[in-house]
């Protein structure tokens, strides 16, 4: 190892693995889960009992970011002005709903973490029925994560 820890990298591991905290990664399968409109993906992984699911803003990306920066630049110069200071915040996403599909019928605990901030936000119930459950989003714009618990 010559990077993480020459260089002290390991705080940046800290969020990941408050989240994966008491998680069986081995257990649980690569599945599929679908946003309800564009700008955002979702990854899960998936076992009988419980389900983590990533979803991750397209405009936190690094083509995003330098397409961003690329348009910066361009605005500069047009301008004849110094580019200082420029940071990117990716959009917010709002109004979203992610649907899972293939989890055990019945009540889950929802529960959702921001991981840039390492810290658990909300935790709510969903009723799964027929294998599918359809949550609401809460608003982020670079990545949100939940794990879903059967109870």
């Amino acid at each position: 190892d010559n990077f993480v820890d020459p260089q002290n990298q390991w705080p940046q591991y800290q969020a990941l693995a408050r989240f994966l905290a008491g998680e069986d990664l081995a257990a649980s399968t690569v599945t599929t889960a679908t946003v309800s409109t564009e700008g955002a993906q979702a990854f899960v992984l998936q076992n009988a009992e419980r389900t983590l699911l990533w979803l991750c803003s397209d405009a936190y990306t690094i083509p995003a970011v330098q397409g961003a920066i690329d348009k910066a630049v361009r605005t500069a110069l047009k301008s004849k002005q110094k580019l200082t200071d420029w940071q990117y915040t990716p959009p917010m996403l709002a109004q979203l709903t992610v649907t899972v599909n293939g989890l055990t019928d019945g009540n889950y605990t929802v529960q959702w973490y921001a991981p840039q901030r390492g810290e658990w936000l909300t935790e709510s119930t969903a009723q799964v029925e027929n294998g599918v459950v359809h949550l609401a989003v809460p608003t982020f714009d670079t990545d949100l994560a939940a794990k879903l618990i059967r109870q």
